[in-house]
């Protein structure tokens, strides 16, 4: 069994643009940032990662499950 700490950081900026065939044109941009921290405990080819995250003030739990593929 291998405990595994991890720590992430993420920037995103979309920008969407609209337009018509009348010529009427929208765009709407859009930024955040995403941070988190968990542990990973991986078995074999089997893991499980529990993390605590931050989306734009918003706070978060994910837990995830998987399955390594050999290489």
């Amino acid at each position: 069994m291998t405990i595994i700490g991890h720590f992430n950081i993420h920037s995103i900026a979309t920008e969407i643009k609209l337009s018509d065939s009348y010529v009427t044109s929208e765009t709407t941009e859009d930024d955040y940032e995403f941070t988190s921290f968990g542990l990973a405990v991986r078995k074999g080819n089997l893991f499980v990662s529990a993390s605590i995250g931050r989306v734009d003030g918003e706070s978060s739990f994910n837990v995830s499950f998987g399955f390594l593929l050999p290489q």
